[in-house]
């Protein structure tokens, strides 16, 4: 099992004092052996990061770890250090530095609503040298709104194959807010039906995500009599992850993990998995209403279907609630929002995907994503779907 042997570490918070670049250098460097502690011990996805990027992280590491001479204040350990460094890592299971607007977001969240995972999360967000680090990154990033992504009825676009009896309608980013898109899907769905529409594609192929509960509450709800899900199974690694994971999630030890039914999973990924989280991917269907539309549904997909987007492909997917025609999508949707983590001195916090979510197979979600039912060229995916339909698939 891979771990960092680690020196003692300092945590406790020291803002940057100018004049003092001896002292500034030990923060850092303390910073910099937390950030890899977190990677190498709580970040799940390590190996398939390594996979991805075809890459040793070691070599990451060493090559930042080679500059920390050369910073002398904390803008320029972020802008030198840690930005680029997770950004070599690249965006796998979320992983990245917590901008300004999303910090804002997150704090917001944490402040303002009841869920267990945001106030999971309070601690950490309002820490003394976290505030600070902010209140500086807010010079350069504005305020940001920190109420919520805002709906716009651009994020729907709609069309008609009346040869096929099929419509179509686009969903570009599945937002936090039901109107007006609630209306608008709901509109659709009884228009196509009282038609005579036999089969409806919803294309999230330009979909990076969202939140979760747009698909569940507009696409999916109204057009379901029975409650749909399927069951699905994560990896997490380290104590805080899994306190995080607890609070949503059923967790089990390791040994509870059914990997005879798992024939491509990982050794690596196994190796650094300290827990597992069995849960369901599903939606439950509104008691004694009739489904808007009745017809057949498919989901375009492609390798931008991300997050949100991409856990409404597995649900679609894995369910029969849609046939799935396109490319393999980009993962990461077997899991839940983002952790949050901060480096003690700076301030500096840093997100990723707890979980390392598993597809059926064992493979990593985030790293293979969804196979769709009915792989194609991007050029022709809608095409490919309207053929489909005509030959009776």
């Amino acid at each position: 099992m891979r771990r960092l042997t680690i020196l003692l570490l300092s945590l406790t918070l020291l803002l940057a004092l100018p004049g003092c670049s001896a002292r500034e250098q030990s923060i850092y460097e303390q910073d910099y052996d937390y950030l890899w502690y977190l990677l190498e011990n709580e970040y799940p996805h390590y190996y398939v990061a390594e996979r991805l990027r075809d890459r040793d992280l070691d070599e990451i590491k060493a090559q930042y770890a080679a500059l920390l001479p050369e910073v002398e204040t904390t803008q320029e350990f972020y802008e030198l250090i840690i930005a680029p460094c997770l950004s070599d890592i690249g965006y796998v299971g979320h992983l990245g530095v917590l901008y300004y607007d999303e910090y804002q977001l997150r704090l917001y969240s944490a402040e303002n609503h009841s869920q267990p995972y945001h106030t999971f999360l309070l601690d950490t967000l309002t820490a003394p040298a976290v505030r600070e680090f902010y209140e500086q990154m807010k010079v350069t990033a504005g305020t940001g709104d920190v109420s919520g992504a805002e709906t716009d009825t651009a994020n729907l676009e709609f069309d008609y194959y009346p040869e096929q009896k099929a419509a179509y309608v686009k969903v570009r980013m599945m937002l936090s807010d039901e109107e007006p898109d609630g209306e608008l899907l709901r509109a659709f769905f009884m228009d196509i039906e009282e038609q005579g529409y036999e089969h409806c594609i919803i294309d999230i192929r330009e979909n990076p995500g969202g939140s979760d509960w747009y698909w569940k509450q507009n696409l999916v709800r109204p057009n379901i009599t029975e409650d749909t899900y399927s069951t699905f199974y994560a990896l997490f690694s380290g104590e805080y992850s899994h306190e995080y994971v607890d609070l949503l999630f059923d967790t089990y030890p390791l040994e509870e993990l059914p990997v005879e039914t798992m024939p491509e999973l990982s050794e690596d990924d196994l190796s650094i998995a300290t827990g597992c989280a069995r849960f369901d991917i599903g939606v439950s269907a509104q008691e004694g209403a009739e489904p808007l539309f009745t017809g057949k549904f498919w989901l375009l997909v492609g390798p931008r279907v991300y997050s949100a987007s991409e856990m409404f492909a597995v649900f679609a997917k894995y369910t029969g609630f849609a046939t799935l025609v396109g490319e393999r999508t980009g993962g990461d949707g077997i899991g839940m929002s983002p952790l949050v983590r901060a480096l003690p001195n700076t301030g500096i916090c840093l997100k990723y995907t707890a979980m390392l979510g598993l597809n059926p197979d064992g493979t990593a979600n985030s790293e293979v994503g969804t196979t769709p039912d009915y792989e194609c060229h991007p050029a022709i995916t809608l095409l490919k779907c309207l053929d489909l339909i005509e030959e009776g698939a």
